[in-house]
């Protein structure tokens, strides 16, 4: 008798994730996978795609001309077929993200931790 871990889907997963903003190309092909529980640091110089890459995953291109491309799944969500309400429900309560100016995110009399949880 063989016994068999459950099957837990990944919290990301990204396949060939495209950012295009006109005719610059910000990320191409990007992919990974991220567990439930596990980390993933995104590093780079200026310019990079680092954020162009971050907003995809909540969707956040939308609306801004952006062409996004690949596949990208969010705690089951796929981000890019996602209608509205769909992506409301995974934001805040299943991810979230701290924009690159932490005062306009975070406030500081409250230790980070507690405004991450």
């Amino acid at each position: 008798m063989t016994t068999h871990e459950p099957l837990v889907e990944p919290l990301v997963e990204v396949a060939g994730l495209t950012v295009d903003f006109g005719s610059v190309r910000a990320v191409d092909g990007l992919s990974f996978t991220l567990e439930a529980g596990g980390a993933l640091a995104v590093v780079g110089e200026s310019g990079s795609g680092k954020s162009a890459s971050a907003y995809a995953l909540l969707g956040l291109h939308r609306g801004t001309g952006a062409r996004v491309g690949g596949t990208v799944r969010v705690a089951g969500t796929d981000v890019n077929t996602a209608d509205d309400r769909e992506l409301r429900a995974l934001r805040g309560a299943q991810a979230a993200m701290v924009f690159q100016d932490p005062l306009s995110s975070l406030d500081p009399y409250y230790p980070v931790g507690d405004q991450i949880a």
